[in-house]
């Protein structure tokens, strides 16, 4: 099992996906310099920041790679370390002996 093994962490990830696809597209042909690029990180780092209750952490990071660049394209990681959660439960049941002279105390 792997921390994507659990359908819970999954759909975390893929409503954050989904929200980047349709943010992204919005600020594309906006910032060209340093100063853009730094915009351009700093909402979709708002974005994920809207994300962070629901991940132990989550973080952008720009790879900063001059091939992509050339190309014009946006290369980042995005890392998330998930929360742990309850997946099952157990729970020990003990009957008492029902005695009218005194009460159970649990």
């Amino acid at each position: 099992y792997t921390q994507l093994s659990w359908l819970s962490n999954v759909l975390n990830v893929q409503s954050i996906i989904r929200e980047i696809r349709v943010q992204c597209p919005k600020n594309r042909y906006k910032y060209i310099d340093t100063k853009g690029l730094a915009n351009y990180q700093k909402d979709v780092q708002t974005l994920l920041n809207k994300h962070s209750a629901d991940f132990q952490e989550i973080s952008l990071v720009y790879a900063k790679d001059s091939n992509y660049e050339n190309n014009k394209i946006y290369y980042a990681y995005i890392y998330v370390r998930f929360k742990n959660f309850v997946q099952s439960e157990i729970f020990r049941i003990t009957a008492l002996k029902t005695n009218d002279n005194t009460s159970a105390s649990v």
